[in-house]
């Protein structure tokens, strides 16, 4: 069973080793998006990140705030602008 645990416990390892290392060669932070329309920062984040999956919400909205290495959240005011700075998580 010991072993079992250790295996488990390599195998998760190895994959946030991986996720960081890919982290590392991407952009994971977009400050000047900050102002942007919602549309134009989406598309600016998904040319630079294609995996991404981002996500629009009012600046008020409350999120899960799991970290999630592919997703990145635009927080906007009501006339659709960016309003902090976009980064993965």
């Amino acid at each position: 069973m010991k072993t079992k645990s250790i295996s488990w416990f390599l195998i998760l390892s190895l994959f946030f080793l991986f996720v960081l290392a890919a982290m590392a060669q991407r952009k994971t932070r977009w400050p000047e998006l900050v102002g942007v329309q919602s549309g134009l920062a989406k598309t600016k984040i998904l040319e630079d990140m294609p995996e991404a999956h981002v996500e629009i919400v009012p600046q008020d909205h409350a999120v899960i705030t799991n970290f999630d290495p592919f997703r990145v959240w635009l927080f906007v005011d009501p006339e659709g602008r960016v309003v902090g700075i976009p980064r993965v998580g």
